[in-house]
């Protein structure tokens, strides 16, 4: 490549390497004539976010040139990333000649994600100059693991927050179905985006305190997909919230908001709890009025609706409608279906289609065979 200079080979290295294609960044790297760090940095980047952690310490391991802070960090992302590599990662961290807050940071969130807290705090603890964005990403990993308290402890303690500190500390709360305090932290914020508006709705819907939850929803600013579809899963959470959702569903039409595949998700699940076939079939058409397929996770509402309603050669046919090839549990939401309504011939057909999965193979002879006894003990007993 004698017209390439080697900085406009380092930029296609990091667009390659942007777009996944930690192949071909590799290939041109190899046919550089001349390397720099930037190279190399580059290259190990590649490798990192591509998930190959073993090729990007094999390139550090094999770099020609002075290493920077930016090596460093671009190996100790890739062995964060890796599932087992943490303790890689730690030991390149305490190498690092100079180690600046992106370092910190890198190490602290990979002990957050193993579930180590402890040693996750630890991290923060020494960090020379905290920032904003490791606190956050911390007390986001507290919460995660039910330690929303130290959460709000580090909240209080941090010297700068912003309003990602402040959603993280309400949708924190929210995840631990302490919505008393979302409230409380939600009322002192000095300003609200909409994801603050929407955690608090969430924390309120989850718990069913659907009517606050409500309240704040009518008293937002603007709304969006998200607010709508949070309202809507607090009233499929709740035992009578068919109406509530479905009112909501055509509340969103009204306002402007498009229906996405999670909303139906939601309202169709309203109505597998209040046992609302009709509604559920006439949610489900809506899917695609509305310019959308419906994913499996539509098909299993509405398979296990039709089955248990005795309704079996229209649940058979729906599964086999399907545009993606079922997955074993439809067709074992039917066979069990044929065991409660006795239907013999269907449940051998739905048996044989579980049993290609060896490892659901048992549990579809042991179904088909209660079929067998149910229907034997029902024509003894006319």
């Amino acid at each position: 490549m004698p017209l390439w200079s080697a900085r406009s080979c380092n930029c296609m290295i990091t667009a390659l390497s942007d777009a996944g294609c930690a192949d071909l960044a590799q290939s041109l790297f190899e046919a550089m004539p001349e390397r720099t760090t930037v190279s190399w940095n580059a290259l190990i980047a590649a490798f990192a976010m591509a998930g190959r952690a073993g090729d990007a310490r094999a390139c550090f391991d094999a770099m020609a040139e002075e290493r920077n802070l930016a090596t460093w960090n671009s190996l100790l992302l890739g062995l964060v990333q890796a599932d087992d590599r943490l303790h890689d990662a730690r030991g390149i961290f305490d190498r690092m000649p100079r180690r600046d807050v992106v370092a910190y940071t890198t190490v602290m969130s990979g002990y957050a994600r193993a579930g180590d807290l402890n040693e996750a705090g630890a991290v923060f603890d020494s960090m020379p100059e905290r920032d904003t964005v490791a606190g956050t990403k911390l007390m986001a990993a507290y919460s995660q693991n039910g330690r929303v308290d130290s959460a709000e402890i580090l909240f209080r303690t941090m010297p700068a927050r912003d309003i990602v500190s402040w959603n993280t500390l309400i949708g924190g709360y929210g995840q631990n179905a302490r919505a008393d305090d979302a409230r409380s932290v939600f009322d002192r914020m000095p300003a609200r985006s909409s994801v603050s508006w929407n955690a608090m709705i969430a924390a309120l819907a989850q718990i069913g305190r659907c009517g606050e939850a409500r309240a704040v929803f009518e008293s937002m600013p603007g709304r969006d997909s998200l607010s709508w579809n949070g309202i809507i899963s607090g009233y499929s959470s709740s035992s009578d919230g068919r109406r509530g959702a479905i009112d909501a569903l055509r509340g969103m039409a009204l306002d402007g908001s498009r229906p996405d595949r999670v909303t139906f998700l939601a309202v169709l699940g309203a109505c597998t709890s209040s046992g609302s076939l009709g509604e559920a079939l006439e949610i489900f058409g809506l899917i695609r009025d509305h310019g959308l397929d419906p994913a499996p996770e539509h098909f299993s509402c509405v398979v296990d609706m039709l089955g248990r309603s005795g309704r079996l050669r229209e649940t058979q046919d729906l599964i086999e409608q399907m545009p993606d090839l079922p997955s074993q549990s439809q067709w074992a939401s039917l066979l069990s279906s044929c065991t409660i309504h006795r239907d013999v011939k269907l449940g051998e057909i739905a048996a044989r289609r579980v049993s290609e999965n060896a490892s659901e193979a048992g549990a579809a002879r042991i179904s088909l065979r209660n079929i067998y006894a149910v229907a034997a003990t029902s024509l003894q007993s006319r």
